[in-house]
């Protein structure tokens, strides 16, 4: 029941062939033609038999289904994709807290890697989720942290996307869910010391009178997409001054980059409702 099932790998989301050059030409930009060079081989090597956990939102789930893709030659096929956890409790107490706050549920699972490493998601788009008060009703993070992470394990956290958007700004929610991110961060470090978190890409879907516009049919650049961008700047920002700053974490930031990739989105022939989705990068 573990192992990976062929046929649930799908084209959706896939980058066209036309899409690929320029998207190509905006990573080596950003990366000084450090991404051409990076192989599965350095990934699983750098990996070992530790975990990498992605945390967040649909954007995080897209991340864990590219690796899923790039690492193709890495993959135990004897045991294939797992829930996160054996212990059938865990895993439902770990599905039931990264459901909080959102409908999206796709189950935490684990990509098991030749020589013990894995790539796990866990589907948690609310940074307000990732953490609670109440001892007996913990949040994603702390369930991570204490029944499932070893603390050798790298985790990829990421939010942002559900405490705003584009065309109305940036909730308040954001920067308590980063403070209270940062400050449990802080206290756990001995045991809990790979993280970096992931800023929020920038979103083409254009604005008309202050709400989103999807009906044209393509994504527009951002200089013409009828929204503030220093609504973008604020989440990088907040990531960074909060986090980084303040906490020490490590900020992962292709802000910049993502400004240029507004062809490199999701056409409608690859999503399930056929329709452009200029929130979301192809892969």
């Amino acid at each position: 029941m573990c192992k990976a099932d062929p046929d649930e790998l799908s084209t959706i989301n896939v980058c066209e062939r036309s899409q690929r050059q320029s998207i190509l030409e905006v990573a080596d930009v950003v990366s000084s033609g450090a991404i051409s060079a990076f192989s599965p081989c350095e990934l699983h090597s750098f990996l070992g038999n530790r975990t990498l956990w992605l945390v967040g939102d649909s954007h995080t789930k897209n991340t864990f289904t590219a690796l899923r893709c790039f690492m193709l030659d890495f993959w135990d096929h004897s045991q294939g994709e797992c829930q996160a956890s054996s212990i059938a409790l865990l895993q439902q107490q770990l599905e039931k807290a990264a459901l909080r706050g959102h409908i999206y549920n796709t189950p935490p699972r684990c990509l098991h890697l030749i020589g013990g490493g894995r790539i796990c998601l866990v589907h948690s788009p609310m940074g307000t989720t990732l953490l609670n008060d109440d001892p007996y009703d913990p949040g994603t993070l702390q369930l991570l942290h204490s029944f499932f992470a070893a603390a050798h394990d790298i985790f990829y956290i990421s939010f942002g996307r559900w405490h705003s958007n584009n065309c109305d700004g940036v909730d308040a929610s954001y920067a308590d869910a980063l403070e209270a991110l940062g400050g449990y961060l802080q206290d756990q470090r001995p045991t809990f010391p790979n993280v970096f978190f992931a800023a929020p890409l920038h979103d083409h879907t254009s604005c008309t009178n202050g709400a989103f516009n999807d009906s044209l049919g393509y994504c527009l650049p951002a200089t013409e997409g009828g929204y503030p961008l220093e609504f973008g700047k604020t989440l990088q920002r907040a990531a960074h001054d909060i986090l980084t700053v303040k906490y020490g974490v490590p900020l992962i930031s292709s802000y910049q980059a993502s400004l240029m990739l507004h062809d490199g989105h999701v056409l409608p022939r690859q999503t399930i409702a056929g329709r452009v989705d200029c929130l979301h990068y192809c892969r």
